[in-house]
């Protein structure tokens, strides 16, 4: 996955996120480039678009990871992805479309709510947990409360997992929460590692109730020889560097 990089920032800056390229200088600032304000801080920036929405270095994430949920699908639609590929197989299938899809975010902070913005530029329909569901967020479609994941989970297409770890996260997303995502879902983590179970996620890939992951950050890392992610067709690595 990693050497699709180039292609995630093309998606990226298609999306609306600005790059080092816009001429600005990370140490701090503010230049104006095809009416935008982009003002740069030590470690993030923050571009306020013709709408007045703030996005940060997540955004640059949030277009990766849309990558991710385009070759999820490619890959994982049912016609065989890369394995059709690797077999010089050439066989025509239908593509499913991001369109219509439910994006389900769980950690909606700023990587979240930045895959959510560039998920949504695609026509995908948000869904999010959040600590205070009351509260309305633009863009999204419907909020959850803590305790109503499971019920999130059950009318989602694509799981995002965002959240960061902490002890109410841990093992967040366990069996019983893979049992209720609708089946033939699809899984991506680039929050915390041990939000998810990854037993539990191992045993939902190899039942078909959970269709594919793509993973960039894991329980341990780096991930050791031999861990049966290694080998699964149906799973897509990255060595923790989507915010690179």
């Amino acid at each position: 996955w990693c050497s699709g990089r180039d292609n995630a920032r093309r998606v990226t800056r298609s999306l609306g996120g600005a790059s080092r390229r816009d001429g600005a200088s990370r140490r701090g600032g503010t230049r104006r480039r095809h009416g935008r304000d982009l003002t740069f801080g030590r470690s993030r920036f923050l571009a306020h678009d013709r709408h007045g929405l703030e996005h940060h270095d997540g955004l640059r994430r949030g277009g990766r990871q849309l990558g991710l949920i385009c070759l999820d699908l490619r890959h994982f639609s049912g016609c065989g992805g890369c394995c059709g590929q690797a077999a010089e197989k050439w066989d025509q299938h239908e593509v499913d479309s991001l369109a219509g899809k439910v994006l389900g975010v769980v950690g909606y902070g700023g990587v979240g709510r930045a895959c959510a913005e560039a998920a949504r530029k695609l026509g995908m329909r948000i869904w999010a947990v959040r600590r205070h569901p009351e509260r309305r967020e633009r863009g999204v479609a419907r909020t959850f409360g803590p305790g109503q994941l499971h019920q999130m989970l059950s009318g989602v297409d694509v799981l995002l997992a965002a959240a960061p770890l902490t002890p109410e996260t841990h093992h967040m997303l366990d069996a019983r929460a893979f049992a209720a995502m609708k089946a033939g879902g699809l899984v991506i983590n680039v929050g915390r590692g041990p939000v998810i179970d990854e037993a539990a996620l191992l045993a939902a890939l190899h039942s078909g109730q959970v269709a594919g992951a793509a993973l960039d950050v894991f329980e341990r890392e780096p991930l050791a020889a031999g861990h049966p992610f290694w080998k699964m067709e149906n799973v897509l690595l990255s060595p923790h560097c989507t915010d690179r």
